[in-house]
């Protein structure tokens, strides 16, 4: 098993999501962050908005820990993800508070199931921020 994720967006339950590709979101709101594993060694098809790979399915119990990438190393955020829900679990979950949502990034995985197995991965361009302008109302990418 290699690990990977899949960001979700409109996340509803778990079985009514999205796939974007990246999870856009504003500079200062308060958000939650739906991710899916996947096994990258697992690759179930291609198309237009890139690959999709079967669903992992951690041993119980298991633990989650997302590094949320940032060129400012003092900013660098470490979030315990949480199950979303017992009937799927490779749908994970973590909030950014408004005063976290610092700029785009990629998300390091580390999995840690009974044994202990430790599997780690990486979701790129996971998150973009839509920065503020200085005041005149203006957003940048």
């Amino acid at each position: 098993m290699r690990l990977g994720g899949l960001v979700l967006g409109n996340y509803c339950n778990i079985n009514d999501f999205e796939y974007p590709g990246s999870l856009q979101i504003n500079e200062g709101d308060q958000t939650t962050v739906y991710i899916q594993l996947v096994d990258l060694n697992k690759k179930l098809c291609a198309d237009l908005n890139g690959s999709c790979y079967l669903r992992y399915i951690p041993d119980a119990p298991a633990s989650l820990i997302i590094t949320v990438d940032s060129i400012d190393d003092a900013q660098v955020i470490t979030k315990v993800a949480t199950q979303v829900s017992a009937s799927d679990p490779s749908i994970w979950c973590f909030v950014l508070n408004s005063n976290e949502t610092l700029g785009s990034a990629n998300l390091h995985l580390q999995l840690t199931e009974p044994g202990p197995k430790v599997s780690s991965g990486v979701i790129n361009n996971a998150i973009l921020v839509n920065m503020v302008g200085s005041g005149n109302g203006q957003s940048f990418c």
